[in-house]
This record gives structure tokens, sequence and C-alpha cells, in this order.
């Protein structure tokens, strides 16, 4: 059995953040929803910027994450919906 890493950060850079016009131009999140394995499932508001935010969840141990969009910011153009970046933290916790 594999041993299940432990984490409590989840990282987010929202949208496409390559430039300033790229990312008004896609859709980017604005409400999602974190589930791990074992039952913890929470509901997280995204800012609409392109500075990494993070969010802090109670110590897990879990072998996957799922993130659900609830909800956007529109783009200005397409109807596409972008993140840069989303990670988890394993290393806050393991060393």
């Amino acid at each position: 059995m594999q041993p299940r890493p432990r984490f409590r950060t989840i990282s987010i850079i929202n949208g496409y953040a390559r430039t300033d016009e790229t990312f008004g131009r896609n859709g980017r999140v604005k409400r999602a929803y974190i589930e791990a394995e074992g039952g913890y499932k929470t509901a997280i508001t995204l800012k609409d910027t392109r500075e990494p935010q993070r969010f802090r969840i109670p110590t897990s141990r879990a072998l996957w994450i799922k993130f659900t969009i609830a909800g956007i910011y529109p783009g200005t153009s397409g109807s596409d919906t972008c993140l840069t970046w989303l990670s988890v933290d394993h290393e806050e916790l393991n060393n």
C-alpha cells in the first residue's frame, strides 16, 4: 500500500497569468470545491488576480485531491477558463 502524503496548503495562480491582456481575455475561477480522500470537502473563493493565492486546509493525508470549478469570472473573449498553477504543498509538513 502506498503511503499517504500529508499536506495542508493548496497554491493557485488564477487565470492565464502570462500578461494582463491574456489574463483579461480568458475566464478565471471564482468559486471551486476542493475534495480529498477521506471525506474532506470545502468551497473556496478565488480573487480575480494574477497573484498567487494559498488556501489552508486541515492537516490531511490523501492519495488524491479533486478540484471542481463552481463559478467563473468571464473573460472578454471566448468561453475558456484557465488556471496557471495549482499545487499541493507536501514539503510544508513532510520535512
